[in-house]
């Protein structure tokens, strides 16, 4: 579905490739799937990408009956923007987990500035919430948020018993990231928040406690049976090509029992994979749960030879319950 739109050359200012692959299934059953950092226009026939292509820091594509139909952006289709723009020209979005809320689409994004001229050379500045008028998916605005003790929240969302549990990272270094829970009554994501202390909940945001070590920046979270998993690409080792499962009774842990899911083939050389969802909705009739991870390059160069090198993967896991 991805290869056949972002190859389509019938509109240019529409989805190529991009990272991050978070999706939530609206009312009128369309699928909005959000991307951070997003390619958009031409492919040539030898999948190869045109150098100057329109490059932004988050889109959204629309789905309609099982087919990708239409890329949020914003600008005009001559000269695309991102979707979501801070109001400080020197940063940028990049967009976590999202959910429903009555009639608006609650938006996690985490706004970076950059701090030099290297690939890695940006810093973290605080998460927001950008909701969305539904169903014409119109930005309404975008409301700071929690973000204490250096937590990335959004990463993942689960909503469960009356509850939307928002897991989050705080990644101190890219080898040692710590997994944070907090939590709102469902449709009250912009109201009061509560954090796991790792024995229980606080109204303090400073008590929210590290918890599972080897999370990524991002990940998934889905109940399955009576059992709540965790998907992650392993952060304790840099750019792992191991994509493993976490298990639990309970939706705030703790999550253990290890599990390796999967080993992804594309990392090798200057190729990366990272940042773990899962998609739920389209679990099969098999009982399969959709799981997708990102891949990307150190080598600029790479993404123009071949835009699969800029695309996500999904694979099918057989959870037993």
């Amino acid at each position: 579905m991805f290869e056949s739109y972002g190859n389509d050359n019938t509109l240019l200012d529409d989805w190529t490739g991009s990272d991050g692959a978070m999706s939530v299934v609206l009312p009128d059953g369309r699928v909005v799937w959000d991307f951070s950092d997003t390619f958009l226009g031409f492919v040539n026939s030898d999948g190869s990408r045109p150098p100057g292509q329109p490059f932004i820091n988050n889109s959204m594509i629309v789905q309609d009956s099982g087919a990708l139909v239409q890329t949020l952006h914003g600008g005009t289709a001559q000269s695309p923007t991102s979707l979501i723009i801070p109001g400080d020209q020197n940063a940028w979005y990049w967009v976590g987990d999202m959910t429903v809320e009555g009639d608006r689409l609650r938006v996690f994004v985490m706004e970076f500035v950059r701090t030099g001229p290297g690939p890695f050379d940006f810093h973290w500045e605080g998460n927001a919430i950008a909701s969305f008028v539904l169903p014409d998916l119109t930005l309404e605005n975008v409301v700071p948020t929690h973000g204490e003790n250096n937590v990335m929240y959004g990463a993942a969302l689960l909503e469960e018993s009356g509850y939307t549990y928002i897991y989050g990272t705080e990644d101190v270094s890219g080898t040692e990231k710590y997994l944070h829970i907090a939590r709102a009554t469902s449709g009250n994501l912009l109201g009061a928040w509560e954090f796991y202390t790792g024995t229980g909940w606080s109204s303090d945001p400073e008590s929210s406690a590290r918890l599972l070590r080897g999370v990524g920046n991002g990940f998934g979270v889905a109940k399955v049976g009576n059992r709540f998993v965790l998907f992650t690409m392993d952060s304790l080792v840099p750019f792992s090509a191991e994509l493993v499962m976490y298990s639990s009774n309970n939706p705030e842990g703790p999550f253990g029992n290890r599990k390796l899911v999967y080993r992804t083939p594309e990392t090798r050389g200057d190729r990366i994979t990272y940042d773990t969802h899962v998609h739920p909705e389209f679990t099969d009739a098999q009982g399969r749960l959709l799981v997708s991870y990102d891949v990307n390059s150190l080598d600029f160069r790479d993404l123009l030879t071949n835009v699969n090198n800029y695309r996500p993967r999904f694979i099918r896991v057989k959870i037993g319950r």
